[in-house]
């Protein structure tokens, strides 16, 4: 059951879209016995902020940049990903927000905040 006390599903899993404690029942059908257990959820209510700096340029001369995300939300359940325009992801790390670029490209950063299974995502 929902906060509310309204059935959300019959299944034992179901996705939610608010906070609030969540009641699961299991009930025997040979012999009525019935069981219930709670779960607290609690959803972040703004994504992380995803900040990846100044726009920069690469030339002949400086031929090596380091993108900064540092400005960018931190925490234990934060995970950046760096990504570039028609290439594969760069950097899918938890704690690698400062990467070091030689391609020209448009990139991007991702932060994500991981909370068991409910993550906002800001690009």
């Amino acid at each position: 059951t929902d906060p509310n006390g309204i059935a959300v599903a019959v299944s034992p899993t179901v996705a939610v879209t608010e906070s609030g404690t969540y009641t699961l029942e299991v009930e025997d059908g040979i012999t009525g016995c019935v069981t219930t257990d709670e779960v607290q959820v609690n959803l972040q209510s703004a994504p992380p902020i995803a900040e990846a700096g100044p726009d920069q340029e690469l030339t002949c001369q400086n031929n090596l940049l380091v993108l900064d995300g540092s400005g960018s939300a931190t925490g234990n359940t934060i995970v950046y990903q760096w990504t570039v325009i028609k290439t594969a992801v760069v950097y899918r790390e938890k704690i690698l927000v400062v990467p070091v670029v030689s391609c020209a490209g448009t990139y991007y950063l991702e932060s994500e905040t991981r909370v068991a299974d409910v993550s906002a995502k800001i690009v």
